[in-house]
């Protein structure tokens, strides 16, 4: 068993606290170093966004959506296009209201409506919602175009358009088995 003297003893412990030091030393700055530098995020861009969408097939639930209806789903599916996505496929569902219809001012309805809507292309994919109205052309028309006007939201995304957010106006209507939309706003991703 080695002899330790108070002398030897202390200058041992100074060696080990020195070790210790330099141990954490280099350990603090590194931390601080990655905590503190500015990180690098890809920077999302703001766009302009104008898309028009047509049917390739639309189904309209008519039980529901003739005379005195309750609820009417329209589903849609087909090709929208316009900047910044270019072409898209889409397909959306609108559920309108009509237990909440109030007067359009024109001897007819308007039933708040909602609903999502899906684009996708070969880069990705972008979600959005609507909310608006859908509204009767006149009382005695019911059953012909309906139009719609409303807010469209975008909530998120994939692929190139991952983080996608954005805030628009869509207008648009039905007929029996057609519907065209329009929708002007702004994209972020």
């Amino acid at each position: 068993m080695p002899h330790f003297t108070p002398g030897k003893l202390s200058a041992m412990v100074k060696k080990e606290s020195g070790m210790k030091y330099l141990i954490a030393i280099p350990t603090v700055v590194l931390f601080l170093l990655f905590s503190y530098s500015p990180q690098i995020y890809a920077q999302s861009r703001s766009y302009k966004l104008s898309l028009v969408f047509s049917s390739g097939d639309a189904t309209i639930n008519d039980r529901e959506c003739g005379w005195e209806p309750r609820i009417c789903i329209l589903k849609a599916d087909g090709n929208a296009m316009g900047l910044p996505l270019g072409k898209v496929k889409y397909n959306t569902q609108l559920t309108s209201f009509w237990t909440r219809a109030y007067s359009n001012g024109r001897d007819g309805f308007c039933a708040p409506t909602e609903g999502e809507v899906v684009m996708s292309n070969q880069y990705g994919t972008v979600n959005a919602l609507f909310q608006g109205s859908t509204c009767d052309i006149n009382f005695q028309s019911e059953r012909l175009p309906h139009l719609y006007d409303g807010q469209f939201t975008v909530t998120s995304g994939t692929g190139k358009y991952a983080g996608a957010a954005g805030t628009g106006v869509i207008k648009g209507w039905d007929t029996k088995s057609r519907i065209a939309f329009s929708v002007k706003g702004e994209i972020t991703y």
